[in-house]
């Protein structure tokens, strides 16, 4: 009788000890979470894709909004600005001011051709070329529009695209090929199909059509992050 007594005592005990080690495990896994979550390094990860998307989105054209993913096209940089090098090939100057590689300005819509002010150098511009013009709403108006065209044929100063554009239109912009992607899914989150941010437990997108400006909200463990930018092509390029 004595033996069963001891031996009931010790299950009891090894049942206690394994409630308690339960309980101190989830005690210990949630602080090394909250530790993970708030360590410098993950911080910074985050605040480090929140810039990235932001920059992105700021230079956005033909923008395609879902509540968690974002499709676009961007600026082809370096046709335009030749990154800032004055000894690119073909570089251009007015006075001491570096000029992008490709002329921008138009200086006459003539059906589906747009004429510019000066000749083009060598391969400035291809053939199915993809391109942003920048045109003003209206006769003297101050806001502007997109129109996506593509390249058919070049000529010595003029581009004839495959459909004809407003004639208020003031600037061509060449256009990056590929589109760019983020999006949400499986907890992370993806620029074109590569990891951006892991462990993502929530990410929102939101047009704000008054003011022509997104915001974005992501959250990383127990951490939340916001962020936005005005999107389309501006007057200044201008």
């Amino acid at each position: 009788m004595r033996r069963a007594f001891v031996a009931f005592e010790m299950l009891w005990s090894i049942v206690i000890f394994g409630i308690v080690g339960i309980a101190c495990m989830s005690v210990a896994l949630h602080f090394t979470r909250f530790i993970v979550a708030s360590s410098p390094e993950r911080v910074l990860d985050s605040h480090i894709a929140l810039l990235r998307i932001q920059n992105l989105l700021a230079q956005s054209v033909d923008l395609h909004l879902s509540s968690t993913s974002a499709s676009f096209l961007l600026l082809d940089s370096e046709r335009l600005l030749g990154y800032g090098d004055r000894a690119f090939a073909n570089a251009r100057f007015f006075n001491d001011t570096l000029l992008p590689q490709v002329p921008i300005e138009i200086f006459a819509v003539q059906g589906d051709e747009i004429v510019f002010s000066s000749s083009f150098a060598p391969n400035s511009f291809m053939p199915n070329q993809s391109l942003v013009l920048v045109c003003q709403s209206a006769v003297g108006s101050e806001d502007f529009i997109e129109f996506l065209a593509k390249v058919v044929s070049v000529g010595n100063d003029r581009l004839r695209l495959d459909s004809a554009p407003s004639s208020l239109c003031r600037a061509a912009l060449p256009l990056q090929d590929r589109r760019i992607e983020i999006s949400h899914h499986h907890d992370t989150l993806w620029l074109n199909q590569e990891i951006l941010l892991e462990n993502v437990r929530d990410f929102t997108l939101q047009l704000h059509p008054n003011n022509r400006f997104v915001s974005f909200r992501f959250c990383v463990w127990q951490r939340c992050f916001e962020g936005g930018s005005f999107v389309g092509v501006k007057a200044a390029f201008l």
